[in-house]
């Protein structure tokens, strides 16, 4: 027999039928494995907070909005606090300035001195959108979560200080970052 009649036979048609079902369903089969290993690999969310975290705290560290200056040459003293700075209580609203956006970040810088009493290591705090923080921070150490919180990411770094007392100290630069959960 031909391969022609074979297929037009009944016995043809029902073996044509049962190989082209076993193409199709391995076919289907080896898509739907493509489709879950491409979906598994792809990720359609990216959390850029911490990102933002970073950026915002590189900004503070590296720049002379809280760090010594030397007014004649222009060179920032990274790692150097100006306590004139630091003391000022809008210096980093006034230094870190988004034109007309809003302000998406809040965060607390806190200057600790090296002493061995807890009582004695506090020096200074200052604040960037205090009320922002300040709500944020309720809502985090409440244990919210969602839209409405914060995501909080806390950096410590030692940093050499020039006191009232017209001395050197060294002591350790607390930055607290929150960004907004969106």
């Amino acid at each position: 027999m031909h391969h022609k009649d074979f297929r037009k036979s009944k016995k043809g048609q029902v073996e044509y039928l049962l190989q082209n079902a076993f193409r199709i369903g391995f076919l289907i089969i080896a898509l739907l494995a493509f489709f879950l290993m491409i979906s598994y690999y792809i990720n359609n969310q990216i959390d850029a907070s911490y990102l933002q975290s970073q950026t915002l705290l590189n900004r503070i560290l590296y720049s002379d909005t809280i760090m010594q200056q030397d007014l004649t040459t222009g060179r920032i003293y990274t790692g150097v606090i100006d306590m004139d700075k630091f003391s000022n209580p809008t210096v980093l609203d006034d230094g870190i300035d988004y034109g007309q956006y809003q302000r998406h970040v809040a965060a607390k810088l806190k200057l600790l001195n090296k002493e061995f009493n807890p009582k004695d290591q506090f020096v200074a705090d200052v604040y960037l959108n205090k009320d922002l923080f300040v709500n944020l921070q309720t809502v985090i150490n409440s244990g919210g979560t969602g839209k409405s919180s914060g995501t909080m990411y806390i950096s410590q770094y030692p940093v050499t200080y020039f006191g009232f007392d017209n001395k050197y100290h060294y002591g350790t630069l607390v930055v607290e970052i929150i960004v907004p959960n969106s």
